[in-house]
C-alpha cells in the first residue's frame, strides 16, 4: 500500500462567517496508514458591518493543531486513494487572538472622538467526528462537526466601553463572550493533493 500524501486546505466558509471574515488555511499530514496531524491558520480581517460608517474594525488570527484517527477505508468506490480517506475522530487544541478598535463620538459635538482598544484571546479542546474523501486525482472534501470547550479572555483599553447606541454586534460580544462554555463545531475544507 503507498503512502498517504500530504493535502493542503481551504475552508470557504470562513470567508463569509458574518462576525470574523478569515482567510483559513491547513495542511494534513499523514502520520502512517491510519493517522494523521493537521495544522491550520487563519488571518481574520473584518466582519460584514463596514468599519467605515460604524467606527469599529477588527483583525486577529486562529491557530488550530488536530490529530485524526481514520477508522474508514481508503478504497471508496472501488478505486485507490492516494490520501488518508473516510471516517475519522480527531482531538484539536485551538488560540484566537484578536484586536479590535471602537470609534465612538461621547463627546457631545466637540472634535475630540475617543477609541476603546479590546484584545481578545480564547482557549479551546474540541472532539471532532468527520469524514474526508477524495474527489479524482487531486482534490478532496473534508467535513466534520463535534463539541468543544472554550475559555475566553478580554482585555480592554483604557477602559471597557459600553454603549447601547453602538450599533454593531462584534466578535466578543456574540461568539466569544468571556469566559468558559461548550461550544459546537462544524466545518467544511476543500483540498489539494500535493503528491
Amino acid at each position: 500500500m503507498v503512502a498517504p500524501s500530504p493535502v493542503i486546505k481551504f475552508l470557504p466558509f470562513a470567508l463569509v462567517d458574518p462576525f470574523q471574515n478569515t482567510l483559513h488555511v491547513g495542511v494534513e499530514f499523514p502520520v502512517g496508514l491510519e493517522n494523521s496531524i493537521q495544522a491550520e491558520g487563519g488571518w481574520v480581517f473584518g466582519s460584514w458591518d463596514d468599519p467605515s460608517s460604524h467606527g469599529f474594525s477588527q483583525q486577529g488570527l486562529k491557530l488550530r493543531l488536530s490529530w485524526r484517527e481514520y477508522f474508514g477505508s481508503r478504497k471508496v468506490r472501488n478505486r485507490p486513494s492516494s490520501i488518508l480517506e473516510g471516517g475519522y475522530l480527531a482531538l484539536m487544541g485551538s488560540y484566537q487572538y484578536y484586536w479590535q478598535t471602537f470609534e465612538v463620538d461621547t463627546s457631545g459635538g466637540s472634535w475630540y472622538i475617543p477609541e476603546y482598544h479590546r484584545t481578545i484571546q480564547a482557549f479551546e479542546a474540541a472532539l471532532l467526528l468527520g469524514y474526508q474523501v477524495q474527489l479524482g486525482r487531486r482534490l478532496s472534501i473534508d467535513f466534520w462537526g463535534g463539541v468543544g470547550a472554550r475559555y475566553s479572555i478580554h482585555r480592554w483599553s483604557p477602559t471597557k466601553f459600553v454603549s447601547s447606541s453602538f450599533n454593531i454586534t462584534p466578535v466578543g460580544d456574540l461568539i466569544l463572550r468571556p469566559g468558559g462554555r461548550a461550544v459546537p463545531r462544524l466545518g467544511i475544507a476543500i483540498g489539494w493533493i500535493l503528491r
